[in-house]
């Protein structure tokens, strides 16, 4: 008996799985490496209008990669962030690298049909656009 196996809700962090594995892929086919540095900056562009948004720290589960902002994380430094301790700026910083559609194909590619990699994770004009 399956109790609702058709039902969706909103996963939450599942989605950042898919942009690890995307990293993954792009690092097997020499796009990146996990020893590469990307800037640490807290606005992104809205899937909504382009407009600028913010990553708060108040609203992260992490705080620690916030004291970097301006400096350097690494892939890697990143991608533990993400996973480990679920950084909704490593996330957004690293969906910004490998760009949503990609991880979304990623998940696909894999039979995950259900999850959406469609923007950042703090994007709160695109996600009350139902997006």
């Amino acid at each position: 008996m399956l109790i609702g196996a058709n039902l969706r809700f909103h996963a939450a962090s599942t989605m950042k799985v898919p942009v690890m594995i995307q990293i993954f892929r792009d690092a097997d086919a020499g796009l990146l490496t996990q020893d590469d540095s990307l800037v640490v900056h807290a606005t992104f562009p809205s899937l909504v209008e382009g407009s600028p948004f913010d990553v708060d720290k108040a609203d992260d589960s992490d705080s620690t990669l916030y004291l970097r902002l301006g400096g350097k994380a690494s892939v890697r430094e990143l991608l533990e962030l993400m996973i480990t301790r679920s950084s909704n700026l490593a996330t957004d910083i690293l969906i910004e690298r490998v760009r949503a559609p990609r991880a979304q194909a990623s998940a696909r590619a894999l039979g995950a049909w259900s999850i959406q990699v469609l923007r950042g994770v703090e994007d709160g004009k695109a996600y009350r656009a139902g997006l």
